[in-house]
């Protein structure tokens, strides 16, 4: 007489394994991507000043920019972030709005009291690095010269941006594999 095969276990593998291969997967074309926009970023790292009259595209990431701000709000913190000496502090910034709509995110410089109060600074004309962010705006314009009383903002580089896809797919693999092989063992000694 032969066994039937557990019929809530085998529905969860069968279901659980082709969706970690397909994460795996997923990671694989992840990491096409992350190289090919590495790649972009370090090839804008060097290119030209780009004179931002608009809102920044997602291939303008960590270009050389300059903004010059119809308007630009108070400073406020918004976060932690390191200095160009290599100490921590908190990242002041202000929101500019460009001449030919849209805005970007201005780092001001670091300070390392959060209750630091920043004056406005008498420019409205920024230059440094594009940095892509999540939020609205899309893009940190970090300064080159901070404002007064902070500390110039370490410059990111494109390879400030971890491209771990393909650990990540091992690790779906490696899901999926040890998944099947506990169900084939759990399947065998039920039987036996």
């Amino acid at each position: 007489m032969t066994r039937r095969l557990p019929l809530l276990p085998t529905l969860l593998v069968l279901i659980a394994v082709p969706v970690m291969i397909g994460f795996g997967l997923w990671q694989l074309e992840r990491r096409e991507w992350k190289e090919a926009l590495l790649a972009q970023l370090a090839a804008n790292a060097s290119a030209s000043l780009l004179v931002l009259d608009r809102a920044p595209a997602e291939a303008d990431g960590f270009r050389l920019a300059r903004a010059d701000c119809t308007a630009l709000t108070p400073p406020a913190i918004a976060g932690a972030a390191p200095t160009v000496d290599g100490r921590d502090g908190f990242r002041h910034t202000a929101r500019c709005t460009l001449p030919g709509g849209g805005t970007v995110l201005v780092s001001l410089g670091v300070g390392r009291d959060p209750m630091q109060t920043v004056a406005a600074p008498a420019t409205r004309s920024f230059t440094g690095r594009l940095v892509p962010r999540t939020g609205e705006p899309a893009f940190l314009l970090v300064a080159e010269r901070p404002a007064a009383g902070l500390v110039a903002e370490a410059p990111p580089g494109p390879d400030s941006l971890p491209n771990n896809h393909l650990s990540y797919a091992i690790q779906w693999f490696s899901f999926a594999a040890t998944l099947a092989i506990v169900y084939l063992v759990y399947v065998r000694r039920r039987r036996g």
